[in-house]
């Protein structure tokens, strides 16, 4: 392998390897806006001669047959890459144009085949007709059909109307509204205006009757809606909408209330942050009468004596809501004048006369609206396309940007617009490293973030429109404003300052965060063509590693082993998997197309293709990044190892790097958007370099086991195999083990765990409980992430009150919250109490605890539940000011400005916090039953010979309980339940196909040993992917549900199962003996429930 470092000195590999960034993003934008400008000037030429009939036949993209579409892994849906489509809004006229022809087609997938990038293409015409290509029939521009209108749209708008504007719709909410559609069309008229307005927008809303009103804010918002302005993020807008939803018509008719709240609003806002252009001002009116009380000419003074105080900055678009308004002339008149301004004073600044429109109806809205958005129009200004924020695309590509250019033929005609996925475009800027400390972030012109590691990744479509920060937000380090004010200047520079990076401890909600103090060399540039720069920053320790030499691999075997099958391949509880050979996953960082990777199908040729790269029957490859082929070679030898130590009590194994790479045993199959770098488990093992890492308990998604993780860093090579804490870390190796594993090695190192007067456990550095003794007894939903707080609670308060344990907080960008979490130092607390120990264990990550069984002297601390039953790892706080409260981790609003988009508390001893690991969700290719049928298990585990002490250790083996027969036999975790069940009163065992057992339930009955056994059994069938089905006639199937009470003999009851031939229950029935002669209650916990009697005599649990 060599190394090399780019932090130094100001080097040209530093300002080469910006470089090649700034090109790659400057090639595909300028692919881009090739493609907005053929179309545009396509149109712009030719708009004249388009009818209503286009020169071929094109379908209503909303009536597309079904069966001309076809998956298309570029735009990630069933689309006709061969054809257009349009759709004409419910709102237009009859007899539209529609902008179609093969020529334009010809354009289209010209553009398409020119930018790999580029995803949908679309004309939006004033007419409110959309052309769009590839053609589809779904989205939400056919849900339902003629809903979509693209000239509502903000991609639309923007282009339409660029420049930055600050509005305030002041709307009627008097009695009269409530007379016929006109509270319902002014409403809407209002939604239309706050609905189409971009980011760099800013909005106020007033309504009014007797009095002036303002958005009060909420808990999830705030109050600044009363005071100013509010830059138009998605979480504004989507507050102001639903507000503007709750508007009910009562009292009079105020002008002069509204119209003063309306300039305090404006005056009030502080100075612009996002584009600082010159904005331009408007007050939208909408009422559908005369003022109560004061004349006109008061309030066309108060107009005048307000404007003035703004420079006459403020144009003013009155709006007549309501038929009868046609009929008003003096309404009109009035509205007309204050439209015009005419008692204003120019010699205070240049009037921009506005206009007065008549709204008679919702279907006329954007003929009505035309003013507004006549006023803000600006063809002339446009020298470079439109680069609209980051939504949700309609294909499922995940956060796209859409490219725009206004189509202008004597007057504007419509939006020309090409989408380009997020992911795609900034992929080379997402996965940049040079070394463990590098990163890269872009911004535009106005300090829009659109990459930086604080952001959430891109490769995964969010269900919300995301809300994208000022980057001080994330570089809020003083040395940094200048090299930000140069970004948005469209410079180029480098300078060097020591900083704090922030990194996570490993799930940054819970486990928090460490700080590194390092010297950050920052280099920035413009990205040609567009208002984006992109800077690099290393530290002077980064270093970047490449193996050399020509690595290949004997045995590669990738993890798709649905696709391509190894030769020896065996069954693990119900999956294919391999105990001869690992197997290799990729992440994006291993790809030079991570994009591609991600939203292409793997098949057995994609797989066929990376066998003969890693094999060395290819050469170079077009595919992977450099290094990736040699890691996987130089890993492949571990597996001897894998294999001579191959054990059921040890579950998974495997090796994760930092450039995309992870090898595990024994084999089973990812979900694709696995990526080990985020995982906690990573991130512990970096946090903590040098130690041997041991998580929390939690379930895995591939089997459902309780498992602990042990992890340590792999250190960058050294002849004499020595490192220290400094040396350069290039991946993270792991194991899984049972919780009763690690039970089974603590009593063992400790033998006075076994004690009846002692309890032990095991607390990591973060307060939290790698083992208790409750987990062995516990659901596993019951053990994952518990806090030392809730456990140990006098504990916890001493270690408190002696400052061994300290909080630490941090700001998530994503919640809008402040977490505070715990910290007990590594090494820096070894604590003795009469009624406990606590020793540090020497290059771990944990505390090895006794307690000595007595009653507690300390008060317990406050709880760890949250109302409504949040998990305790998220938690409001309660005295979250006290440093020495004793409470869990928890969360406090972060003071986010909303109005204004930013976090002003963001400092040194309250950094931003790493993004949290994304949430993946674990869905296995599906397979044939053929895939796994008939394969020999890879571990033969004899449960049944095993005893208590090591049954739980081995995975796939639990150690059961049978009141009915007092034994607590070791069987296999998918019979254990089963075997319970249908044990006689003679003890028999049942066998595959049918079982039967006899139980004598009490009067009243105990129905908690009945009600637990089911439960278990109904987790036990949905960890493999079974139901429970209700028998009784009126139940749903898949559920245990509390019914009324029922009266039922109190007999005997039998316990009936169907097992299939590899132990998997599939049906229980309860049965009665109506010998029983007298009733019996069902009763758990407070809460009543039934046994039901069903056609067939036969009673099931309800």
């Amino acid at each position: 392998m060599y190394t090399d470092n780019c932090s130094n000195t100001v080097s040209n590999r530093c300002y080469r390897t910006l470089s090649q960034l700034t090109s790659k993003l400057s090639r595909k934008f300028k692919t881009t806006f090739e493609a907005v400008s053929k179309i545009k000037n396509y149109l712009e030429r030719n708009y004249d001669h388009f009818t209503q009939e286009p020169d071929f036949f094109v379908y209503n993209c909303c009536e597309y047959p079904t069966n001309y579409l076809e998956y298309n892994a570029h735009a990630n849906d069933k689309v006709n890459p061969n054809d257009l489509c349009y759709t004409v809004s419910k709102d237009a006229k009859h007899n539209v144009t529609i902008p179609a022809s093969k020529e334009l087609l010809r354009i289209f997938k010209e553009n398409l085949n020119n930018g790999h990038s580029i995803q949908a293409q679309y004309f939006g015409s004033e007419e409110g007709v959309i052309v769009g290509f590839p053609a589809n029939n779904k989205g939400n521009m056919c849900s339902p059909p003629g809903s979509y209108d693209a000239r509502y749209r903000p991609w639309y708008v923007e282009t339409a109307t660029p420049i930055p504007k600050d509005i305030v719709v002041v709307l009627d909410r008097s009695g009269t509204m409530s007379h016929g559609q006109s509270m319902k069309t002014a409403k809407d008229a209002a939604k239309t205006v706050v609905g189409t307005l971009n980011p760099k927008d800013r909005i106020g809303v007033v309504v009014f009757s007797d009095e002036a009103y303002t958005p009060p804010g909420s808990d999830e918002t705030s109050s600044c809606f009363g005071r100013q302005l509010a830059y138009a993020t998605s979480d504004n807008t989507k507050y102001l909408l639903d507000y503007l939803d709750g508007i009910r018509a009562f009292g009079g008719t105020n002008y002069m209330s509204a119209l003063e709240k309306a300039f305090d609003l404006l005056r009030n806002s502080p100075a612009a942050t996002v584009d600082t252009r010159k904005r331009r001002k408007a007050i939208i009116f909408l009422t559908d009468g005369k003022p109560g009380w004061a004349s006109p000419d008061r309030i066309l003074r108060l107009i005048a004596d307000q404007n003035a105080q703004l420079g006459n900055e403020v144009m003013i678009l009155t709006y007549a809501v309501g038929k009868e308004m046609e009929m008003d002339l003096e309404a009109q008149a009035l509205l007309r004048n204050m439209s015009r301004q005419t008692m204003s004073n120019r010699s205070m600044g240049d009037i921009t006369p506005g206009a007065l429109k008549l709204i008679d109806s919702v279907d006329h809205l954007r003929l009505s609206l035309g003013s507004y958005y006549n006023f803000f129009s600006g063809f002339d200004l446009l020298k470079i396309p439109i680069v609209t924020s980051p939504y949700v695309s309609n294909y499922n590509v995940g956060l796209v940007l859409s490219v725009c250019l206004p189509v202008h033929q004597h007057r504007l005609q419509g939006v020309a617009a090409v989408d380009i996925s997020l992911a795609d475009l900034l992929e080379d800027v997402a996965y940049f490293r040079h070394g463990e400390n590098s990163y890269a972030f872009v911004i535009d012109g106005t300090g829009r973030t659109f990459m930086h590691p604080y952001v959430p990744s891109l490769f995964w479509s969010s269900k919300n429109r995301p809300v994208f920060y000022d980057i001080s937000s994330f570089e809020p380090h003083i040395q940094a404003r200048s090299v930000i004010d140069s970004m948005k200047r469209g410079q180029r520079g480098h300078k060097s300052f020591l900083t704090k990076l922030v990194h996570s401890r490993g799930d940054t909600r819970r486990d928090g965060f460490y700080m590194k103090t390092v010297r950050a060399n920052y280099y920035w540039r413009p990205v040609v063509g567009t208002n984006f720069s992109v800077c690099i920053v290393f530290t002077d320790t980064d270093r970047q590693v490449t193996p050399s030499g020509r690595w290949s691999s004997r045995h590669f075997v990738y993890h798709r082993l649905d696709l391509r099958r190894p030769t020896k391949v065996c069954g693990m509880r119900g999956s294919i998997s391999s105990i001869t050979h690992s197997v290799v996953k990729f992440t994006g960082a291993a790809f030079r197309n991570a994009y591609k990777y991600y939203n292409k199908e793997e098949d057995s040729d994609t797989v066929r293709r990376y066998e003969n790269y890693m094999k060395g029957e290819d050469g170079r490859s077009t595919v992977f990044r450099k290094g990736v082929r040699q890691i996987v070679a130089v890993t492949e030898q571990i597996d001897d190892f894998w294999r001579a130590t191959n054990s059921p009590s040890l579950l998974l194994r495997y090796v994760g790097f930092s450039n995309g790479v992870i090898r595990q045993f024994p084999a089973d199959i990812f979900p694709k958007p696995y990526d080990h770098t985020t995982r906690p488990w990573y991130h512990s093992a970096l946090a903590q370099r040098g130690s041997l890492v041991l998580t929390t308990p939690y379930k895995t998604a591939t089997y459902g086991d309780l498992v602990v993780t042990l992890a340590r860093v792999l250190y960058h090579g050294k002849v004499s195999g020595q490192h220290t804490k400094k040396d350069m870390v290039i991946g993270v190796m792991g194991l899984d083990v049972k919780v009763q594993f690690l039970e089974r090695l603590l009593k063992k190192v400790m033998p006075d765990c076994s004690h009846a007067r002692t309890s032990c456990f095991i607390v990591d550095t973060s307060g939290y409980l790698v083992y208790h003794e409750d987990f062995t007894h516990k659901h596993n939903e019951e053990v994952e992430y518990i806090h030392i707080i809730q456990k140990e609670a006098d504990i916890a308060r001493d270690l408190i009150q002696k400052g061994l344990m300290k909080k630490e907080r941090c700001t998530s960008l994503s919640t809008k919250n402040i977490h505070y979490t715990w910290k007990l130092e590594s090494g820096g607390v070894n604590s003795s109490w009469p009624k406990y120990r606590l020793q540090f264990v020497p290059d771990t990550n944990i505390y090895l605890g006794i307690k000595f069984v007595s009653q507690s002297i300390y008060q317990p601390c406050e709880s760890c539940t949250a109302d409504g039953g949040e998990r305790a790892t998220y938690r409001q706080c309660e005295t979250w000011d006290d440093a020495h409260s004793c409470q869990c981790p928890c969360y406090v609003k972060a003071g986010y400005e909303y109005c204004n988009n930013r976090f002003p508390h963001i400092s040194r001893s309250n950094p931003a916090c790493p993004p949290e690991p994304p949430v993946v969700v674990y869905t296995k290719p599906v397979t044939s039953d053929e895939l796994v049928a008939g394969l020999q298990e890879c571990y033969q585990l004899n449960c049944e010979d095993r005893g208590e002490s090591d049954c739980g250790t081995v995975f796939g083996c639990t150690w059961c309980s049978d009141r009915a027969t007092q034994t607590t036999p070791c069987y296999p975790e998918n019979r254990c339940i089963a075997d319970t069940m249908t044990r006689s009163s003679t003890g028999d065992k049942h066998q595959a196909g049918k079982g039967r057992g006899v139980r004598r339930l009490p009067s009243p009955v105990d129905s908690d040993h009945v009600y637990e056994t089911i439960r278990q059994l109904q987790l036990d069938m949905a960890a493999r992917g079974q139901t429970m089905r209700d028998r009784s006639d009126t139940g749903e199937s898949g559920y245990l549900r509390p019914a009324a009470i029922s009266s039922h003999p109190a007999g005997d009851v039998e316990a009936e199962t169907r097992v299939d031939v590899q132990g998997a229950i599939s049906t229980v029935t309860l049965h009665a003996d109506p010998a029983g002669t007298s009733p019996g209650e069902l009763r758990r916990g407070g809460s009543e429930g039934s046994l039901a009697q069903t056609p067939s005599d036969d009673f099931v649990w309800m």
